[in-house]
């Protein structure tokens, strides 16, 4: 029932291939529905997904692991949700498809949540903070190609996730403004945040709106 791995994989998994995964989870969980719960699947997802597999997928198979049972609200010993595994707190790899379904059943105050020892360590907080260390990587002559491929990877997948999470509420005011001495904190995590707030403010909020007035305006235009 585990989600394989993309790691090593170099382009998208096929609708094929995720054709025959599904098939195969769906009769394992008609032969044994405990399936879903016995491992810890969700958190498998979100180290596994990379930005590899479709959305629809993915939704499909978290859709079939709550179904039978799964918590997406579950934490661990550290107090890291799903979501924030979703945001690359644990190997610094996002899963951008994780995160937007996992931003679409969540409450907000699951999607704000802290983890143990850190009050600000919300899932946007680290995604912020890995896209900035990303950028880091980038503008350092002294990392090597591979590691400056990786991160130019992984630059698209943490601004979707900070997407997702902002559009489902993120409290960017809990990112901590960075003062000395910064331990842990890239100073520019909250910009690189405020800055993708404003763009989305500006994409979404105008979309949203301009199909509401175009909706309104249908029935005179038909006349």
């Amino acid at each position: 029932m585990e989600l394989p791995s993309s790691y090593f994989r170099q382009r998208q998994v096929s609708p094929g291939y995720e054709q025959r995964l599904l098939s195969i989870y769906r009769r394992l969980i008609l032969h044994d529905a405990t399936l879903a719960t016995e491992r810890d699947l969700i958190s498998s997802a979100c180290s596994n997904e990379l930005g590899r597999y479709s959305q629809a997928f993915i939704d499909s198979y978290l859709d079939l692991l709550v179904d039978n049972g799964a918590n997406v609200t579950a934490v661990d010993a550290y107090g890291c949700s799903y979501l924030h595994k979703a945001a690359g707190v644990v190997f610094g790899d996002g899963a951008p498809c994780m995160a937007d379904n996992l931003c679409r059943h969540l409450l907000p105050a699951d999607i704000n949540r802290e983890t143990r020892f850190n009050p600000n360590e919300t899932p946007l907080y680290v995604a912020g903070d890995q896209l900035d260390l990303s950028f880091e990587i980038l503008e350092d002559d002294d990392r090597d190609e591979w590691e400056k491929n990786q991160a130019t990877r992984k630059i698209p997948l943490y601004e979707t996730i900070i997407r997702s999470l902002l559009r489902s509420g993120a409290d960017v005011s809990r990112i901590p403004r960075p003062r000395a001495p910064v331990w842990r904190l890239r100073r520019r995590c909250r910009e690189l945040v405020l800055t993708r707030y404003t763009t989305m403010l500006n994409t979404d909020v105008h979309t949203g709106a301009m199909a509401a007035v175009n909706a309104a305006l249908a029935p005179q235009r038909s006349l």
